[in-house]
């Protein structure tokens, strides 16, 4: 029986790349209820977009029955579009790997049961879904997005071995080479990096003295982003110049005109939601700016378009998705979005970004030919271990510049940036997990012995 564990409250919050591999829309449209209890829906059913019901799947599997079942939990923001789009994957990934007949391990046959608990964009509310799923639901696998990021599931975690997955950065807590259950597969800003590395290389200009801009807004979020923003360029060689705006507000002309004073060659229109860099992106467009609008994140031509000035969107430069591109560029991503149309009526560029952690977890648990943990945690630890992602391949990686025992810790992709042109997204640069991976090596030397990952201050 696991004993329950209260959390401490004294450990600074991060604010991280919650975004990380993605831009969110910004209105929520769903309203859900503030309580931590999941409801449960056939997942067999189609269900509107978006819909607050589905919270637990059950096994849907109508063939010969199989032996045991895989419980997973999840913890997003159900009050946020963007958690509603994850909590969505992993329940049709539940149902994609049931309907074919549950999961081989070993000599045996599981099906996935997911358990989702949202965070109603609450620290503490997360704190509260971690502790159930753990002292109640008796989880021992749990992915987690958004507020409740690794700093703060993995001491709840940790003492009950229970293997955790945050795709938001943990490179901050100071702690990561203490958790020994904790993953974040494409946390660690390896797309992020990739992206840096490469615009520097291409677009030698940005190196120098205001070649790069970044617009944030002046709250503790745009801060924490910038010191968490400026990490690979620094770490390659250039110092961008950050520009704070006024959060909260939608008239930004006054930082239009300073864009447009500093003149830079280069401009990255800030983080979060595509709404906000749209009006970023406006106004320095408005106000007379030029320059080349670029960005690490993946933001769907279809989500980008309805709100960027078609002066701005012509020739943007972000990140790709292989489900935007047509034909779709892969047949894992291929799938996915054909199950996605069919279960809801059309496809509304959802973001996968956490499906890459469950089929890790998949892969390891397979390795492993167990679910037992520590058979699982050691798999998952084992650098090379290759998984499914909808660009491609994914990759588990050791990072010595965040801990000194060569346990593998985060996992490279395939990943692309893309240009738009006529609204319509082109591949403009790919990186396969080795090239990634060269990139990381390159921005992250390791730590020297007995040290400990920088806390990166916000600035």
């Amino acid at each position: 029986m696991k004993k329950l564990f209260l959390f401490p409250l004294f450990i600074l919050l991060v604010i991280s790349f919650i975004l990380a591999g993605c831009g969110e829309s910004a209105a929520p449209t769903t309203t859900l209820p503030t309580t931590s209890e999941p409801t449960t829906t056939a997942p067999t059913t189609s269900a509107p977009i978006n819909t607050n019901a589905p919270t637990t799947t059950q096994p849907t599997y109508t063939g010969p029955a199989a032996q045991k079942t895989l419980v997973v939990g999840l913890i997003t923001d159900l009050t946020s579009t963007l958690g509603n789009q994850v909590m969505n994957w992993q329940m049709l990934l539940t149902e994609m790997y049931n309907a074919k007949g549950g999961v081989k391990i070993g000599n045996d046959t599981y099906v996935v049961k997911t358990i989702c608990y949202s965070t109603d964009a609450d620290f503490n509310k997360g704190v509260a879904a971690a502790n159930r799923l753990i002292f109640q639901d008796n989880v021992n696998f749990i992915i987690s997005h958004g507020i409740i990021t690794a700093d703060y599931i993995a001491p709840i975690a940790e003492p009950e071995k229970v293997i955790t997955f945050s795709n938001s950065s943990v490179w901050n807590s100071g702690f990561l080479d203490k958790w020994h259950y904790n993953f974040a597969v494409l946390g660690q800003a390896t797309h992020e990096i990739c992206v840096a590395g490469y615009m520097l290389e291409t677009y030698p200009e940005m190196k120098a003295p205001g070649g790069l801009a970044v617009a944030l807004p002046d709250n503790a979020s745009g801060h924490q982003s910038a010191s968490n923003m400026m990490v690979p360029y620094r770490a390659l060689g250039a110092e961008p110049t950050i520009v704070y705006y006024p959060a909260d507000q939608r008239d930004l002309s006054s930082l239009g005109t300073k864009i447009r004073m500093l003149n830079p060659p280069w401009f990255i229109s800030g983080t979060g939601g595509v709404e906000a860099m749209g009006l970023v992106s406006a106004a320095c467009y408005n106000a007379g700016y030029r320059g080349h609008f670029f960005h690490y994140l993946t933001s769907d031509v279809g989500l980008l378009a309805p709100v960027y000035k078609p002066e701005v969107l012509e020739g943007y430069i972000c990140g790709g998705s292989a489900m935007e591109l047509e034909p779709v560029y892969t047949p894992w991503a291929k799938e996915m979005k054909d199950a996605w149309i069919a279960k809801f009526g059309r496809w509304d560029y959802a973001d996968y970004m956490t499906t890459p952690l469950f089929t890790a977890l998949i892969a390891a648990i397979q390795k492993a030919e167990s679910i037992d943990v520590e058979k699982v945690n050691d798999a998952l630890h084992t650098p090379g271990l290759e998984f499914l992602c909808p660009d491609g391949k994914g990759m588990m990686i050791t990072r010595p510049d965040m801990r000194l025992d060569g346990r593998a810790v985060d996992g490279v992709t395939d990943n692309m940036l893309k240009q738009v042109k006529d609204k319509k997204p082109i591949i403009f640069a790919q990186f396969s997990p080795e090239k990634a991976l060269e990139y990381v090596r390159r921005a992250y030397p390791a730590l020297p012995p007995g040290a400990t990952p920088t806390i990166f201050k916000p600035q």
